[in-house]
């Protein structure tokens, strides 16, 4: 049973964010079946796509092979070492899904159906996420939804203004507003990619929901903002 807000274990944010990572990593394993649907294949290794400075990071990818997977916290790493693990394996996760996309457009003879294809998985995977989740979502406050996704966390999300049908907010923690991925000549791709994840997400609670993401700023940082309104 999932604990309650007043009564949750210590380490419940750090698991949240731990769970999270895993199914963000799945979405770097999905685009790679994708790319190279045979699994035995060695030419999408993701040493391929690690630049030389995180090479050693990619103990912690090993360890999000889901056959071998702790699905505990506390059996991948000690107690002190969570905070330092959670943020070390955030950003190797998100450096290797860049590097994976931009090393694979730039082997393809169809960068345009490459990233339609990448789309549609990463939108299926969204969709699958939110009917997983929420089986049977019948409440209109779709930002409580996403507060149960992968991309949750207490910083990720700004609400600028919520009603009954309508909720307007800003994604502060996209690709585009990471520090280590601004060199990113795909980085808009990617954001791209984690867009129709979004509407996939959404779409998988109702099928009434429309969507709008725009560019926007925010104190002078570059962010997303992401209309959502139910036609309900």
């Amino acid at each position: 049973m999932e604990p309650t807000w007043n009564r949750r274990s210590p380490r419940y944010e750090e698991e949240q964010a731990y769970q999270s990572l895993i199914e963000i990593h799945h979405i770097t394993q999905l685009w790679l079946k994708a790319i190279e649907p045979n699994p035995n294949a060695t030419a999408y290794r993701l040493e391929r796509f690690v630049p030389p400075n995180l090479v050693q990071n990619l103990w912690l990818l090993q360890k999000l092979k889901l056959d071998e997977l702790p699905p505990e916290l506390e059996s991948v790493v000690d107690a002190n070492s969570v905070r330092e693990f959670i943020e070390e394996m955030e950003e190797t996760i998100w450096i290797v899904q860049s590097s994976v996309l931009e090393n694979a457009l730039q082997n393809t003879t169809d960068p345009i159906g490459l990233t339609n294809l990448l789309e549609q998985v990463t939108w299926e995977q969204g969709k699958k996420v939110a009917e997983t989740r929420w089986p049977n979502f019948q409440s209109k406050d779709f930002f409580e939804a996403l507060q149960d996704s992968p991309l949750w966390d207490k910083n990720a999300f700004l609400v600028e203004r919520k009603t009954d049908s309508q909720v307007s907010f800003y994604w502060m923690k996209s690709p585009i507003a990471k520090a280590s991925l601004k060199a990113t000549p795909n980085v808009l791709i990617l954001c791209q990619l984690y867009h129709q994840w979004i509407r996939g997400f959404f779409f998988g609670l109702s099928k009434s929901i429309q969507i709008e993401i725009t560019p926007a700023s925010l104190g002078g940082k570059k962010v997303w903002q992401i209309n959502l309104l139910s036609s309900y």
